[in-house]
């Protein structure tokens, strides 16, 4: 489908572009139906593009494609890929209704550009490869807008910039960055998934309040944590490789935290809990800087390794049975609290600071 100038009007039937498309000048009024793209597309910044209230749809089935709808603004639109390769998005495309990511298993990953999202977004089906630079969803309607989510299908990099609300459903999981700008979310009973692999994660929501949080990371990107995230319920620490860590700031949890892997890093783990809260460590899996300010108590069960600093705030704390090993040289400060067994497994000339005194009952 190519137009390089003069008008072209729709009408009302469906448009089925299985080539490429190219409109490169002149004004294209849609389909008030569906027009579906199945190759690579370009539409050049000269043109007048009018969706004409109807939806559009970019499927295929090939290698690579290249996309560029230089900025132009959709009513619905879907993605709907069955195949192999990356959608490479050049610049930037707006949609204002709903917009779908609905790839079959092993179809392509969305590389590249800016999609903003001023309606709905509901993702189905996606597999953002771990590799690429994935493509920033920008959300920034102005009225109430619903993200749901699938578990285990992945998009790259969100940023919420919205003025009105923006209610999050079910499991999202992003690859590279979760980014709060302005406008308000309500994560409900959501959990964010960050399942980064070599690149660091952002994490950045600003002042809105997690549900659930949970890191399944495959590689060696740290997490980035910006300013102070607030967790309503769990924080889960999962690995299937080399264990990043947990850097710059600060991860409130008023719900459990388990850790079954990590290598500890410069950020800070806080346990703020207004109910029973219990901290549940693994052989190895080092934390950052842990504090504990709970006034619904804590719990601490099985082996709980820390690379950096303990502090103790306030709450009733039950060691249980559990063994806390400090590892690499720590301070702590545990006034008011008792440990279970303790163990100090510094390397080489590793200094601990403990300063102040220290129960230990195992």
């Amino acid at each position: 489908l190519l137009q390089a100038g003069g008008e072209f009007s729709g009408g009302t039937g469906d448009i089925d572009a299985s080539g490429r498309v190219g409109l490169i000048a002149g004004s294209f009024t849609s389909t008030t139906g569906e027009i579906a793209m199945g190759s690579s597309v370009r539409f050049s910044s000269a043109l007048v593009f009018d969706a004409n209230g109807g939806s559009a749809r970019k499927y295929g089935s090939g290698g690579d494609e290249y996309v560029d709808f230089g900025g132009a603004e959709f009513n619905d639109f879907i993605f709907n890929h069955t195949g192999p390769g990356e959608i490479i998005i050049s610049n930037e495309f707006i949609v204002n209704g709903l917009l779908t990511i609905n790839n079959s298993a092993g179809s392509p990953s969305l590389d590249g550009g800016i999609v903003r999202v001023r309606g709905d977004l509901t993702i189905t089906k996606a597999s953002q490869d771990q590799n690429s630079f994935p493509t920033e969803f920008i959300v920034d309607g102005a009225g109430t807008q619903t993200l749901t989510a699938s578990a285990g299908e992945s998009i790259g990099m969100l940023t919420v910039d919205n003025s009105g609300v923006l209610n999050v459903v079910g499991t999202l999981t992003l690859r590279r960055a979760l980014d709060y700008v302005g406008g308000s979310i309500n994560f409900g009973t959501s959990t964010i998934e960050m399942f980064h692999r070599n690149n660091d994660f952002t994490l950045n929501p600003g002042s809105q309040v997690l549900y659930n949080l949970t890191n399944i990371s495959t590689g060696t990107g740290d997490i980035v944590v910006t300013g102070t995230v607030s967790v309503a319920n769990d924080f889960i620490f999962n690995t299937t490789g080399t264990s990043p860590d947990i850097n710059t700031g600060t991860i409130e949890v008023e719900g459990d935290v388990t850790m079954n892997d990590g290598t500890g890093g410069s950020g800070l783990i806080k346990l703020v809990g207004t109910t029973p809260q219990t901290l549940t460590g693994a052989v190895g899996a080092n934390m950052p800087n842990v504090e504990i300010d709970s006034s619904g108590g804590v719990t601490l069960v099985g082996d709980i390794y820390v690379e950096e600093n303990w502090t103790y705030i306030s709450g009733t704390v039950n060691p249980g049975t559990s063994t806390v090993t400090f590892v690499d040289g720590s301070t702590i400060d545990s006034a008011g609290m008792s440990f279970n067994n303790v163990t100090f497994a510094g390397a080489g000339t590793a200094d601990f600071d403990i300063s102040s005194d220290m129960d230990v009952n195992g």
